[in-house]
């Protein structure tokens, strides 16, 4: 049906005309809900943003543009932009109650719950809670009760009150969006995820046995549903009942055991079976492909099978399918990797990318397949390479991405892949690399010269010049550091918490004695012994006001 409304739109000669302008927004508006409901949000902000160039400026104020606007921010908020989709949530919530006059519309108490949503995903729970809370009151006033808005919002309030461990009033809310779903749609996707969530606050309760009750029933109705209609939980589901199997299984008494492994085996082999039909049921669709909702169908067989030949059968199915995911993928990654410019979303998205690697890396291994083990490890070079200079990019180190650890990652993988005589070849191109940036930066603003990136450069550069015995570049740049860390120092001391203050002092005393320096060595251990001796409450009194004068003194005024 889009496809002929856009061949029909295309026959219209004059493009400018305001009807043709609003059309075409509306299409672009369906186009991009189309996408969202796919879950290619990507896809989808590309046509909802065309849709705003088309419409906003003809509409200004209007129904339609506030839902634009708040399905923008659904993308947004699936690609774990909480900021940006909170912005248009608030949008589209602000243009409608103006619009109306008062927050008695009815999309209001469904953007009240958007934006619920986005505190719950901050960890904001009790904003959280209040926003579903009045969502709830306002479909109430509205006369909307009993319906699926209602359903969803209980649901959503259910788990953030969950998340702060308040069980107890969850119940209810979670039980009456059970009690919606199973009257208006009984054996549904939706229906079995109220039941989940239903086990789930059994289970925190302790009450395992009637979670288990809980578990299997949900897994009852999942298993009923046709093909191409499970539910988002069903992974969930066989890990809840395995883990209540478990936690209950030490209650038994000793002659129900047996009865009870019993139990818990079949249920094994159901699994196993329901996750083989979920499996061939996509591959015969024609619309299969190669996304995250088959990679967890796929990952699931991993886990159930046991039989030595079956698993090996498996492995192979998961191998070719991880591979092609790979494969169709990596451009999708690669751009959105480069446009990306927060360092929490690259960090993570790094780490999905690499786990992923890994997984292919371990199947081509199990299985020998010499070809295809090569081919990837070299993939997971080459993403090591490009982030490693990427300058605006900062790895956590608690992940290894950090540039220290990321250099000696790739030494790794070129010793494993038997081409250490390639290791030199690297580091110096990548030490030309961050000289040059680290050059480059030095007209930089205050802010950005004393940000973690530019710190792990010269880290970087130091690591490598000692790598590489480039002695007097060494000095150089060792000196070039000790003179950032110092002002460093005078910029950020007195934000420094005191674990901060002593683990950068030491680095700077170890470094001041590599380089031979003396004088400063001495006068960061001094710095350190009295730290050392602090209290937090003296560190808060005082901030080691003595210890930057006398650092001042000796380093500045001298």
């Amino acid at each position: 049906m889009l496809q002929e409304a856009s061949c029909s739109l295309e026959k219209v000669q004059d493009k400018s005309s305001e009807s043709f302008r609003l059309s075409k927004g509306l299409l672009l508006y369906f186009e991009g809900e189309i996408y969202c409901g796919k879950r290619a949000y990507r896809k989808a902000l590309e046509s909802l943003e065309s849709s705003l160039q088309f419409s906003e400026e003809l509409l200004k104020a209007h129904t339609d543009l506030a839902r634009c606007y708040n399905a923008i921010g659904n993308c947004h908020f699936h690609l774990h932009k909480p900021e940006k989709a909170l912005s248009f949530y608030n949008i589209a919530y602000s243009m409608q109650k103006e619009l109306a006059g008062s927050e008695y519309h009815f999309d209001i108490p469904m953007y009240k719950n958007q934006i619920g949503t986005v505190y719950e995903g901050q960890g904001e729970y009790e904003k959280a809670v209040q926003y579903y809370r009045d969502a709830l009151r306002l479909l109430k006033e509205l006369k909307l009760s009993g319906f699926h808005d209602e359903a969803h919002f209980c649901r959503n309030l259910a788990n953030a009150l969950m998340f702060q461990k308040k069980y107890s009033e969850a119940v209810e809310p979670a039980d009456r969006a059970y009690n919606i779903r199973m009257n208006l749609l009984q054996n549904h996707p939706l229906t079995v995820r109220s039941i989940f969530q239903r086990a789930v606050l059994q289970a925190n309760f302790g009450e395992f046995e009637k979670a288990l009750e809980l578990f299997l029933e949900a897994w009852k109705m999942e298993k009923s549903l046709g093909v191409g209609n499970h539910s988002e939980v069903w992974r969930k589901i066989i890990t809840g009942v395995e883990d209540m199997y478990y936690r209950t299984i030490g209650r038994k008494m000793k002659r129900y055991l047996p009865s009870f492994r019993y139990k818990k085996e079949q249920f094994r082999k159901d699994a196993l079976e329901f996750c083989q039909r979920l499996w061939d049921e996509e591959k015969r669709s024609a619309q299969f492909s190669f996304t995250d909702y088959n990679r967890e169908i796929i990952d699931a067989l991993l886990d159930l099978v046991s039989d030595k030949k079956e698993k090996n059968e498996t492995e192979k199915k998961a191998l070719w399918f991880y591979v092609e995911m790979q494969s169709a993928s990596e451009e999708e990654f690669q751009e959105e990797f480069d446009q990306e410019t927060d360092n929490s979303v690259l960090n993570e998205m790094l780490k999905e990318r690499d786990e992923f690697l890994d997984e292919v890396i371990n199947l081509c291994a199990n299985l020998d397949e010499h070809e295809k083990l090569t081919k990837h490890k070299q993939i997971k070079l080459a993403l090591y390479k490009k982030v490693l200079v990427r300058p605006d990019f900062v790895g956590e180190k608690k992940d290894g991405y950090d540039k220290a650890t990321l250099i000696t990652k790739v030494e790794q993988l070129y010793r494993k892949a038997g081409e250490k005589e390639s290791i030199p070849q690297f580091q110096e191109s990548l030490l030309s690399t961050f000289q040059t940036q680290w050059e480059e930066g030095k007209g930089g603003e205050k802010l950005k010269e004393f940000g973690v990136a530019r710190e792990r450069t010269i880290t970087a550069i130091l690591q490598l010049c000692k790598k590489l015995k480039k002695g007097e570049l060494f000095r150089r740049y060792g000196n070039e550091a000790l003179s950032f860390y110092e002002n460093v120092w005078e910029v950020k001391q007195a934000a420094m918490e005191l674990p901060s203050m002593k683990q950068f002092l030491l680095e700077v005393k170890q470094l001041a004695s590599f380089m031979g320096d003396h004088e400063r060595k001495n006068i960061y251990n001094k710095a350190l012994q009295v730290g050392f001796l602090l209290t937090y409450k003296d560190w808060y009194t005082c901030r080691l006001h003595f210890i930057l004068q006398s650092l001042k003194r000796v380093l500045f005024l001298n």
